[in-house]
């Protein structure tokens, strides 16, 4: 088991955690991260250690608990280093992806999709559907969008994947992605606040719903040898 990470300051009093697995060692990680701290913790020795940073990560934004990838944990972070958010006026060049890789564990810096430049967005979140990274925001209030990286690693590759009407799905706001079929048919969508989940068919454009859950966070499972228990 993990033991807790010592002398992280809070500010704001929140951490927020990720895991994942270092394919050059063979062993799993944990990451904890506040806006301005990040530390490691490998299973093999259970020592925290502490990550050169010098961005802010934003914990204002629901979805940024961090997603991992192919040795990668992926979150948000401000380019300006403010901790301010407004979801009103917000827009993407307010926003910059943050990437660690966990052999290494250094840090490098994404950009999200350019082509919603200066364009207010709300809701936003990263996610992995089939393999790739996501990047997922309200439009407008009218539109879900869903862009992929089609290549790993490269920013330049973004691709809008999907645009759906707020119409269709019925909802407009706190909209996490969370699987992907694998004919690529059909997209689980978490809606937060409403504690909804639905289901997406993309070739048919229709909407199933499943209402009375509860959840403080919920993700994606992938089969492994080690064991949780």
């Amino acid at each position: 088991m993990f033991g807790t990470p010592n002398n992280l300051t809070q500010d704001p009093p929140l951490l927020r955690f990720t895991f994942g697995y270092d394919n050059s060692t063979d062993t799993y990680k944990v990451v904890a991260f506040s806006s301005k701290e990040v530390k490691v913790c490998s299973l093999r020795d259970n020592v925290w250690r502490n990550i050169s940073f010098h961005v802010v990560i934003y914990l204002g934004i629901m979805f940024n608990e961090g997603v991992y990838l192919n040795g990668t944990v992926y979150w948000f972070s401000n380019p300006n280093k403010s901790f301010k958010y407004s979801e009103k006026d917000f827009t993407v060049e307010q926003l910059m992806i943050i990437s660690l890789d966990l052999s290494t564990e250094i840090y490098t810096r994404l950009l999200p999709p350019r082509e919603v430049d200066e364009v207010p967005v709300v809701q936003q979140s990263l996610a992995v559907l089939r393999d790739r990274l996501c990047f997922s925001h309200m439009l407008k209030r009218t539109y879900f969008v869903v862009w992929q990286m089609t290549e790993f690693g490269v920013e330049q590759s973004w691709t809008q994947f999907l645009k759906i009407s707020c119409q269709n799905l019925q909802r407009y706001r706190e909209l996490f992605p969370l699987c992907l079929s694998e004919n690529g048919h059909t997209l689980i969508l978490l809606c937060f606040g409403g504690n909804d989940v639905i289901l997406y068919n993309l070739r048919e454009n229709r909407v199933e719903k499943s209402s009375g859950y509860t959840w403080c966070d919920a993700k994606d499972y992938v089969e492994s040898l080690a064991s949780i228990c």
